[in-house]
């Protein structure tokens, strides 16, 4: 069977059954999240954009961008994955980003990454699913490659 390998953008996300890799690029104050299934290597991975869905947002089950906010990508990779069979005890996470990409804009671009790697943590262990592995924060952006064949996440850093 012929690997896939599915982008994913800013504010989307995606779930897939191996043979396949999701990638994501340009990840700066962004987090993306990768949930993986290891019992039936189903994972997924969302690019969320910031922390938390405006109480004004109104919600669309089927939009593209859907995984915009942190607390709505990670509700959305959950309950796909397990209208997939998963069960979120067999689930572990993996996430990157949060970096300060534009210090000279101050305390305000700092606490966009700060806060989407903290709400990332918060609402995944509200889910009671276990952070196993991070990449985050600091001055760079990154690059990620989830192969769903393995659960391995490759980071590539980017000067």
């Amino acid at each position: 069977m012929k690997e896939k390998v599915y982008l994913i953008g800013m504010g989307e996300y995606k779930i897939a059954s191996n043979p396949t890799t999701l990638v994501s690029s340009g990840i700066g104050s962004c987090v993306v999240i990768c949930l993986y299934d290891r019992t039936k290597k189903i994972g997924g991975m969302a690019h969320a954009m910031l922390p938390q869905t405006p109480e004004d947002y109104k919600i669309d089950d089927d939009e593209e961008d859907g995984a915009r906010y942190v607390d709505r990508a990670v509700q959305l990779l959950v309950s796909n994955m397990k209208s997939l069979g998963c069960d979120s005890s067999n689930m572990m996470a993996k996430i990157a980003g949060g970096a300060n990409m534009f210090s000279t804009l101050g305390t305000y671009s700092r606490e966009i990454g700060e806060n989407n790697v903290e709400m990332t943590k918060k609402i995944l262990a509200e889910m009671g699913i276990k952070l196993v592995a991070e990449s985050t924060g600091g001055t760079t952006g990154r690059s990620v490659e989830f192969n769903l064949i393995t659960g391995v996440v490759s980071i590539v850093t980017k000067l």
